[in-house]
């Protein structure tokens, strides 16, 4: 299941999901906060991500922007074979999300 809620801490390294348009999440690797922008509780607001091992740069955003991977009971492979991931119940509805 992936979880957005801005009280979401991330670590570097750490593999998020990142919306690109609606509907469509891709994998996403943390590279690192931006602690100059932080909120009240000293929490980042800001996260540079990066795509493949190939992107330097990196692209900063919001932590609006970015979901947290919430681990769960892990099915058997019997049971499910499923790839696609699914946003957390309690943040809005749940949905299904593309996986590239």
């Amino acid at each position: 299941r992936l979880d957005q809620d801005y009280k979401n801490l991330f670590r570097a390294d750490e593999w998020v999901g990142y919306e690109v348009e609606e509907g469509k999440v891709i994998f996403a690797k943390v590279v690192l906060p931006v602690m100059e922008d932080c909120d009240e509780n000293g929490r980042p607001m800001w996260y540079v991500i990066c795509f493949s091992k190939e992107d330097e740069e990196g692209k900063k955003v919001s932590v609006l922007e970015i979901y947290k991977f919430i681990r769960g009971k892990v099915p058997s492979v019997e049971t499910s074979d499923s790839q696609e991931l699914e946003v957390a119940e309690g943040i809005g509805q749940s949905v299904q999300r593309d996986v590239q």
